[in-house]
Protein backbone atom coordinates (compact mmCIF):
# COMPACT_ATOMS: atom_id res chain seq x y z
CA UNK A 1 0.00 0.00 0.00
CA UNK A 2 2.93 3.01 1.17
CA UNK A 3 4.58 2.11 -2.25
CA UNK A 4 1.72 2.34 -4.46
CA UNK A 5 0.68 5.59 -2.55
CA UNK A 6 4.35 6.76 -2.93
CA UNK A 7 4.27 5.97 -6.71
CA UNK A 8 1.01 8.01 -7.03
CA UNK A 9 2.25 10.93 -5.24
CA UNK A 10 5.51 10.90 -7.87
CA UNK A 11 4.57 10.10 -10.88
CA UNK A 12 0.46 10.98 -11.54
CA UNK A 13 -0.71 14.66 -11.11
CA UNK A 14 -3.78 13.96 -9.20
CA UNK A 15 -4.35 14.80 -5.43
CA UNK A 16 -6.32 11.98 -3.71
CA UNK A 17 -8.78 13.30 -0.97
CA UNK A 18 -9.43 9.77 0.54
CA UNK A 19 -7.84 6.72 0.49
CA UNK A 20 -10.03 3.25 1.43
CA UNK A 21 -7.90 1.41 4.10
CA UNK A 22 -9.24 -1.51 6.07
CA UNK A 23 -6.09 -3.01 7.95
CA UNK A 24 -7.36 -6.55 8.98
CA UNK A 25 -4.96 -7.56 11.68
CA UNK A 26 -4.43 -11.38 12.15
CA UNK A 27 -2.20 -14.17 13.95
CA UNK A 28 1.53 -14.46 11.73
CA UNK A 29 0.71 -18.03 12.47
CA UNK A 30 -2.98 -18.11 10.99
CA UNK A 31 -3.04 -19.07 7.39
CA UNK A 32 -5.42 -18.26 5.17
CA UNK A 33 -6.97 -15.24 5.13
CA UNK A 34 -7.18 -13.02 2.02
CA UNK A 35 -6.55 -8.89 2.83
CA UNK A 36 -7.51 -8.46 -1.07
CA UNK A 37 -10.67 -10.45 -0.68
CA UNK A 38 -14.24 -8.42 -0.58
CA UNK A 39 -14.95 -10.30 2.60
CA UNK A 40 -11.97 -11.08 4.26
CA UNK A 41 -13.60 -14.27 5.99
CA UNK A 42 -14.96 -15.58 2.88
CA UNK A 43 -12.83 -18.64 3.22
CA UNK A 44 -12.80 -19.25 6.80
CA UNK A 45 -13.23 -23.18 6.76
CA UNK A 46 -9.55 -23.20 5.15
CA UNK A 47 -7.92 -21.31 7.33
CA UNK A 48 -5.19 -23.13 9.93
CA UNK A 49 -3.29 -22.28 12.40
CA UNK A 50 0.30 -22.73 11.11
CA UNK A 51 3.73 -23.00 13.36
Amino acid sequence: MMQMAKLVSEELAILSLFWDVQPIPFASALRGPTPFAEDVSWNIHEWEWGS
